[in-house]
């Protein structure tokens, strides 16, 4: 195309028509500017696809990141219950001699604390990329800026918090305490089991471990998980990316938890929603629906709500007849109806 136009320009030069040569003139440089312009075009749609792939890998890696810090929490949860029917014994003086001398949990109930792991490299590599997302990965993006900006944090600071506590115990009886080394060595003496019976100091401390163990550190871990299961889940299903075994056939494998539960004014109902676990909590007088939220049980047995631990009840029959909610001192008994 661009040969057929120097022979015209030559023969409108030879018959001196200037002004046909300077449109043909016209003509070459625009076809030369399409020509850059498509070029131009080209090169931006091969990066854009290349942005995109890159965007969707860094989408998929913080998937992965998010299944690894709800794994890492349900360790937590599991850490946490075991100390909540300790710390229960303990405040409502239900442990004796014997329990103390057999059980070197309790003698060291609040000597440790959980380490919550918690990774945000993924996060943070989307962050820097600076990806362009689609209107729903935004909505995304913004959830997990609360995510690892605020909850993450407050975990963070109570992971600190609790380390504290325990090391200032154990420098307490390192000091004061002769039969410390016992401790670590399972070794009960008269000595130590008094103390943890009878020291009013020591059901402070427990008090106090179940103030911020409990009632906050795992408070804010059992936030930070649901809120890492709803941003995985949403992940999977944007990027339509299969999901882990934790996640795959949870109705029909916690089928037994279905049916109402009742206590006091409350009624507890779970079912199965869009092949979720749902749990209603209404008014027992009325029946209104005071909340309605996804229900994820840690196990076939155990589960938290709300920050509050869980346990399915079973009759002579192996038949689930109710659950108790614990945390700390507090227990409640509720007793499926239907």
């Amino acid at each position: 195309m661009i040969k057929f136009f120097r022979k015209i320009r030559q023969g409108l030069l030879t018959e001196n028509k200037f002004s046909k040569y300077l449109l043909y003139a016209i003509g070459e440089i625009i076809l030369v500017v399409i020509g850059i312009l498509i070029a131009l075009s080209i090169n931006n749609w091969n990066e854009d696809r290349k942005s995109k792939k890159k965007t969707v890998l860094l989408l998929k890696q913080v998937q992965k990141e998010l299944l690894y810090n709800i794994k890492n929490s349900n360790i937590v949860f599991d850490f946490y219950r075991g100390k909540d029917s300790l710390i229960y014994k303990v405040l409502n003086e239900k442990v004796n001699y014997e329990d103390y001398k057999s059980n070197n949990e309790l003698r060291n109930l609040v000597l440790s604390s959980p380490d919550v792991v918690l990774s945000e490299d993924a996060f943070k590599n989307l962050i820097e990329y600076d990806a362009v997302l689609t209107e729903q990965q935004d909505s995304i993006l913004l959830k997990l800026k609360e995510l690892y900006g605020t909850d993450k944090k407050s975990v963070a600071d109570l992971d600190e918090q609790m380390e504290k506590i325990s090391f200032e115990f154990l420098e307490k009886l390192e000091n004061e305490k002769v039969w410390y080394s016992k401790l670590f060595a399972n070794k009960s003496n008269d000595e130590s089991i008094k103390y943890f019976l009878a020291d009013p100091f020591y059901l402070n401390r427990v008090t106090t471990y179940r103030i911020l163990g409990l009632d906050n550190h795992f408070n804010y871990v059992w936030h930070f998980r649901n809120k890492s299961i709803a941003l995985y889940e949403k992940l999977s299903a944007n990027l339509d990316l299969k999901k882990d075994s934790l996640f795959l056939e949870k109705a029909k494998y916690y089928n037994h938890y279905l049916g109402e539960y009742a206590h006091d004014q409350y009624i507890y109902s779970i079912k199965i929603y869009n092949a979720d676990l749902m749990l209603d909590i209404k008014n027992k007088h009325d029946s209104t629906i005071l909340a309605s939220i996804k229900f994820y049980p840690d196990s076939k047995k155990h589960f938290t709500i709300d920050g509050t631990f869980g346990q399915l009840t079973y009759d002579d029959y192996n038949e689930v007849n109710g659950f108790i909610l614990s945390l700390g001192s507090r227990r409640e008994r509720y007793k499926k109806i239907r």
